[in-house]
């Protein structure tokens, strides 16, 4: 889905990682965010559609060793509360009497 590209985190023995995040299924459509993000340690997304997604983070080390991990993220609708009615206190009102 996306490239890769170095970061400045590094590896246990001090090298350089290249990280891939790629979306393996979920809702169509298009997910927005900063591309560099899909290249990045830590994935951030805004605006998902609600449904469960997979994503997988593919991890290369400069000596081409490779690990890779998923996250399942499920995004639910947000709740729909009823609004809350206020009339106020009671109010106690007196008329005049005409005779």
């Amino acid at each position: 889905m996306v490239g890769t590209s170095k970061t400045s985190d590094n590896g246990p023995k001090g090298e350089t990682l290249f990280y891939q995040w790629d979306l393996i299924s979920g809702p169509l459509q298009r997910i927005s965010g900063n591309r560099d993000y899909w290249t990045q340690p830590l994935l951030t997304l805004e605006h998902l559609n609600v449904g469960k997604y997979i994503f997988k983070l593919r991890v290369t080390d400069g000596d081409g060793a490779v690990g890779v991990a998923y996250a399942n993220v499920t995004v639910q609708a947000e709740p729909d509360y009823p609004p809350t009615a206020d009339a106020g206190a009671s109010v106690l009102i007196q008329l005049p009497h005409d005779e």
